[in-house]
């Protein structure tokens, strides 16, 4: 039996606040005997059932199992979750020749886009005058403040949470703006 043991996205296990889809790597585990892969299927869905697949690569022939970039980015939304699931078809040295063994779809995996195209809207904080810029070693800016609502603790970010991040992050931003820095 064939399997997919441990998927990542960029290198980790949990990707938050990806610039697109990030690139997929996955490790096969096989009770066979000199096993390679010869092909695999990536599904992209915005539900963890899959229910709604919004990409499917079909049945890809490749030996590649590290750095795969499945869909483009125009076709992922902003703050948005999206669960991918692989399935991997292999083939042993002591199969006939066209025999491959075909995997179930692993378990789904999930990530989270941050802000796409272009929809940041803020001003860079850089040294005040051209002077400071060639003389400066990094601008440093410190401001204290408070937050009022409960701040999620678990490291992990929910649509909902993103837009309510950007409200605080807005909010931070006015009181930068509006008091001098200490």
């Amino acid at each position: 039996m064939t399997e997919i043991k441990a998927v990542e996205m960029d290198y980790l296990k949990k990707a938050i606040g990806t610039d697109g889809m990030p690139a997929l790597s996955w490790v096969i585990q096989s009770d066979g005997v000199c096993v390679m892969q010869t092909a695999y299927q990536i599904q992209l869905s915005d539900t963890a059932k899959f229910q709604n697949v919004i990409y499917d690569s079909q049945k890809v022939i490749s030996k590649e199992s590290s750095g795969i970039k499945s869909c483009k980015k125009e076709d992922l939304h902003s703050c948005t979750r999206y669960w991918v699931r692989i399935k991997v078809w292999v083939k042993g040295t002591f199969q006939k020749e066209n025999e491959e063994e075909e995997s179930a779809f692993c378990k789904p995996v999930s990530f989270v886009t941050g802000l796409l195209n272009n929809e940041w809207q803020g001003d860079f904080v850089s040294a005040e005058t051209k002077a400071d810029k060639s003389n400066s070693k990094g601008t440093y800016l410190r401001k204290e403040f408070q937050i009022e609502k409960k701040v999620n603790t678990t490291g992990d970010l929910y649509p909902e949470e993103m837009k309510e991040l950007k409200e605080m992050m807005k909010e931070l931003w006015r009181i930068l703006r509006s008091s001098p820095l200490k």
